[in-house]
């Protein structure tokens, strides 16, 4: 959709929207209130309230509503808003239109004081007596791109070395040449990390901004893993780890402790019944038959994990001589865990992740 249908349809809706709203009498365009020294604005609404107050609401259209973009329509809309105010138009206040505006981006324009709807329903208006709020629609114009996503398999890496250094202001040929990726990947997950907000631009390279929330939308996206292949052991959970990752290092194989296993090691928290261990694909069926593992289906007390990507092993380190995958895939691994995966995933990001994300401000 076009911005300027785009606007249309905004407009169109956000009159239907406040006429139902008790506290209103009517709602008209308001043509006038669209110029202003801080340039035009896409559309105007006169609110004229029950008490005949009447306030003025200026639309701006915005197909894309990452958080930079709708920070940058927030303060051209303020200035918009502070003109009008000047020229004395009544009660100017800004409204942001868009296909979808997530809860990031509606955080940011109501740091603004900016309202928002959106296609999906979600809306945010407050002005004068009248408050409207509806949040948590899904987004209908969702499409999957799965070789631009942030979070596709090695894209992820870009995200997953911002995480695990933390203090790190990256050029974009050291994450290219650090990650085993090409720079246009790199530079392409640059303008996603941009966009939300979750890194920002400096003069020594790309810099993490937003850790919290950058993790939060790689869990939000949840992107599927490949089954875990279940495996018998007659060791003991520990017993048999280790010996995992000796057959592991026999056969050149990386391997590496996660979920709860890996937990264990880094922030243990609750207690658990079987190992988890990710090794490369292709050497798995190897490393099961060196460690003695008997593939079962029911019963077992081994998960052996395939990695999406091979980036998952990225800041594994040793922990009493036996591989650990690092604190971020163990949250992105236990967050999807049954029983209490998610409790576990949370305990370890305060205790391992938070004191290293302390000092970033955004």
């Amino acid at each position: 959709m076009k911005e300027h249908e785009l606007a249309s349809t905004i407009l169109s809706r956000l009159g239907a929207l406040l006429s139902q709203v008790p506290s209103v009498r009517s709602v008209d365009s308001q043509p006038e209130a669209l110029g202003g020294e801080a340039g035009r604005a896409d559309g105007a609404l006169a609110v004229t309230l029950v008490g005949g107050a009447v306030h003025t609401l200026v639309v701006e259209a915005k197909g894309n509503a990452q958080p930079r973009n709708v920070r940058d329509a927030a303060r051209r809309l303020t200035a918009h808003i502070n003109a009008l105010r000047s020229d004395g138009v009544p009660h100017p206040s800004a409204i942001l239109g868009a296909p979808y505006v997530s809860e990031r981006s509606a955080a940011v324009l109501a740091e603004h004081g900016v309202g928002h709807l959106d296609l999906a329903g979600n809306a945010r208006l407050a002005f004068g007596p009248v408050y409207v709020e509806r949040s948590g629609l899904a987004n209908p114009h969702a499409v999957e791109r799965p070789y631009t996503s942030l979070f596709a398999p090695k894209t992820s890496r870009v995200a997953r070395a911002l995480l695990a250094h933390p203090a790190r202001v990256w050029r974009l040929q050291e994450l290219a040449d650090e990650l085993d990726v090409s720079l246009g990947l790199v530079a392409k997950a640059k303008a996603s990390l941009l966009d939300g907000e979750y890194a920002r631009d400096s003069p020594d390279g790309l810099a993490l901004a937003d850790p919290n929330g950058l993790l939060n939308a790689w869990l939000a996206a949840d992107r599927r893993r490949p089954k875990p292949r279940g495996y018998y052991s007659l060791d003991s959970v520990s017993e048999a780890e280790r010996r995992i990752a000796d057959a592991a290092r026999a056969s050149g194989a990386r391997a590496a402790l996660t979920s709860f296993s890996g937990a264990e090691r880094v922030a243990p928290h609750v207690r658990y019944s079987h190992a988890s261990i990710l090794i490369e694909a292709d050497a798995l069926k190897d490393v099961a038959e060196r460690a003695g593992l008997r593939p079962v289906e029911t019963g077992a007390n081994v998960r052996l994990h395939e990695p999406y990507d091979n980036g998952a092993f990225y800041g594994a380190h040793d922990v009493d001589g036996v591989p650990v995958v690092h604190p971020v895939q163990l949250v992105l691994d236990l967050a999807r865990e049954k029983g209490r995966g998610e409790e576990a995933a949370d305990f370890l990001r305060r205790h391992a992740l938070a004191p290293a994300w302390a000092d970033l401000r955004r």
